[in-house]
């Protein structure tokens, strides 16, 4: 983008014939949006919930969705969000390889495990690419490394799932990535999780948007 040049504006048009399943797995839905100028895709896969004391009879509930999003352009792209486990890691990266896209940053919206533990994943295939977040998101990244939350937590509510090499972000000082000349600005949002986000662990969560603002990747976060 040139000097004195207005700025792009980040655009797409939805279409439900574009909404297609993954490997024809009901656990897992991939959303492609057509754009003229960036693109995003939607990857969202189910999984067990934290909550493991639902009433007989409701079991159906327990689970929530994640979902990470691709912002792409002709050749580079940048991903909002990793997934929790080992499992769901692998099948993000083989979804980002299958894009064709060089992935230059993976942004981090905030300090929950099932938004980050799958960075090392996707570095050890995309070492060119770096991970960030806010500076109050990488701080409680760190707080969630502690063995008070991955070992009596994380590792305790899904044994064996866990990814064994853990990494933080850098922090993103200025808080926007540049992907093909169009700024990608963190925005803070307010709260877009859970009250026990909010209360237990004391930040907001952020998203990635374009600089004017048309899209705000809320479909990167967790549902519950």
């Amino acid at each position: 983008m040139t000097p004195g040049s207005p700025p792009r504006q980040l655009t797409a048009n939805w279409d439900t014939a574009d909404i297609s399943q993954l490997n024809e797995d009901p656990m897992m839905t991939a959303i492609d949006t057509t754009a003229k100028t960036l693109q995003w895709d939607v990857l969202t896969i189910k999984r067990p919930g934290l909550s493991r004391d639902l009433p007989p009879g409701k079991e159906e509930l327990m689970w929530v969705a994640n979902s990470s999003t691709l912002i792409y352009g002709e050749r580079d792209a940048v991903l909002v969000d990793t997934f929790l486990t080992t499992e769901q890691s692998q099948i993000l990266v083989d979804w980002v390889v299958a894009s064709g896209k060089n992935l230059t940053a993976i942004y981090v919206t905030h300090g929950h495990g099932d938004h980050f533990f799958g960075l090392a994943a996707l570095l050890e295939r995309f070492p060119q690419a770096r991970a960030v977040a806010t500076p109050e998101v990488v701080k409680a990244m760190h707080e969630h490394l502690s063995p008070a939350w991955i070992e009596n937590f994380w590792r305790r509510l899904f044994p064996g799932e866990i990814p064994d090499r853990l990494l933080v972000a850098e922090p993103l000082a200025d808080k926007e990535l540049e992907l093909e000349g169009h700024k990608l600005l963190a925005v803070n949002t307010g709260r877009t999780d859970t009250a026990w986000c909010r209360q237990e662990s004391g930040w907001n969560c952020r998203s990635a948007a374009s600089e004017n603002l048309n899209i705000t990747c809320q479909a990167a976060r967790s549902i519950g």
